[in-house]
Order: C-alpha cells, then sequence, then structure tokens
C-alpha cells in the first residue's frame, strides 16, 4: 500500500510540475513567434506582409484578423540548396505553405509565423486498387478514375514538419522592417 501511495506522489509531482501555474500564456500552437512593444497593429501587419512577400507570392491577406497566407511554392525534385528536398530526404515533389498572423496582446504585438513543408503523396489505397485488380467495374476506363476532378483536387499534399529558418527569416525581416533588429 505504501509503494502505491509512494507511485501516485510521484505521478502527482510529475503531473504538477508540467502544469503552468503563473498565468502566462503559451505558444500559439506550432507557431515560431516574436513580441513588439509599441508597435501599431497596421505596422505590423504592412511589416508582416512585406516579409512573406519576399519569399513567396501571397494568396491571402485579411487585415481584420491580422493574417497573411502564401501560395503553396513548389521547387524541383532535387534541386541543389532546396531545404524541402534536402531535408525531406525524398525525389518526391515539395512545397512550403506559410502564414503569418499578427496579434494585438494589450500594448505588445504578437508576430506568429509558420512554414510547412509538404510533400506530394499518392493516396495509397487509391493507387493499389487498380493495380491489384480490386477495382473491377467494366465501365471504369484509367481516362475516367479521375474524369470528375482536376489533378489538382486529386493531388494529396502531406505536411511532413515545419521549414523553421525559413520562419525565422520572415520573423527576422518583420524586425528589420519596424526597426527592431
Amino acid at each position: 500500500m505504501r509503494q502505491l501511495h509512494g507511485w501516485l506522489g510521484a505521478a502527482l509531482m510529475v503531473v504538477s510540475v508540467g502544469c503552468d501555474t503563473t498565468g502566462v500564456r503559451r505558444d500559439h500552437g506550432s507557431y515560431q513567434r516574436q513580441r513588439f512593444m509599441g508597435v501599431e497593429f497596421a505596422a505590423a501587419m504592412a511589416a508582416a506582409e512585406r516579409a512573406v512577400g519576399e519569399h513567396f507570392a501571397i494568396a491571402e491577406r485579411d487585415a481584420d484578423a491580422g493574417v497573411v497566407r502564401s501560395e503553396p511554392t513548389e521547387g524541383g525534385a532535387g534541386e541543389a540548396g532546396d531545404p524541402a528536398h534536402v531535408n525531406l530526404g525524398t525525389p518526391s515533389r515539395a512545397r512550403r505553405l506559410a502564414e503569418v498572423r499578427v496579434v494585438r496582446d494589450g500594448d505588445e504585438i504578437e508576430v506568429l509565423c509558420r512554414v510547412q513543408l509538404q510533400q506530394l503523396e499518392t493516396d495509397p489505397f487509391r493507387s493499389r486498387q487498380y493495380d491489384r485488380g480490386t477495382f473491377d467495374e467494366p465501365t471504369d476506363s484509367p481516362a475516367e478514375r479521375d474524369a470528375s476532378t482536376t489533378p489538382e483536387q486529386n493531388a494529396l499534399w502531406q505536411t511532413r514538419r515545419r521549414d523553421r529558418m525559413m520562419e525565422r527569416a520572415i520573423l527576422a525581416a518583420v524586425a528589420e522592417q519596424l526597426g527592431r533588429t
């Protein structure tokens, strides 16, 4: 019985040590972030837009929500110096997708950045069902299988990891444009 109480006490200590009791807000999900004092929201938003625009084509900007999203930027397979292909270790196609958020937090502005590295995957079930002959519809030809959708709709992009170097570069560009280097 004493041993059980010892284990319960140890488990309670581990759980309580992991809890945040200071009232400090934790990181917003999977974003790198940087805080700025004395910066106007509009200036931070404009700096974020320019910083994303240095590396990506901008797909969406919403000043009310404080969000800038990029178009997916795809590199060629195995291009020299392309971290997406080097670090994913695969010859398949890869792309980056960036999102920057500007958030008011009292007197501070917080800029959050996330750049995802995604890899083009083939849906395993769909590709195998034709190879194994388990898809036995007599009217289904290879041309008709995906005839009702576009190639972009049929593409399956899996997020593999984040590009933290690019995130730091974007946040550094925001800080530089705000004069906070």
